[in-house]
């Protein structure tokens, strides 16, 4: 909660998935990244029956960068021993946008 992480990834296909809240694989969300584009995704989690039993369901979502960067202005970085170790090479500790005269997805 509260927190960023940027990836710097080669160009193609790449998948985001999450898991529901009894550990099954959600459906992933595929971005096909170009040479050169950002994107912007946001993970949140709504918090679901807090009378009976508190679980949530985790959401992953495709957003523009430019609703994404005032967004994010409150936001910390994420600590990298929460990064999976298997895309470590891939992230990057600051939070980076691309400038206005570059494409943004």
């Amino acid at each position: 909660m509260g927190r960023f992480v940027t990836f710097h990834l080669v160009p193609g296909e790449h998948s985001f998935a999450d898991e529901d809240f009894n550990g099954r694989s959600k459906k992933p969300l595929i971005i096909d990244v170009k040479d050169g584009g950002q994107y912007c995704v946001r993970l949140f989690a709504k918090v679901i029956n807090l009378e009976i039993f508190g679980w949530w369901n985790n959401q992953i979502e495709e957003v523009p960068c430019q609703r994404a960067q005032p967004e994010s202005v409150h936001l910390k970085p994420l600590d990298i021993k929460r990064v999976d170790p298997a895309v470590r090479a891939e992230f990057e500790g600051e939070m980076t946008f691309l400038g206005e005269s570059q494409p943004q997805h």
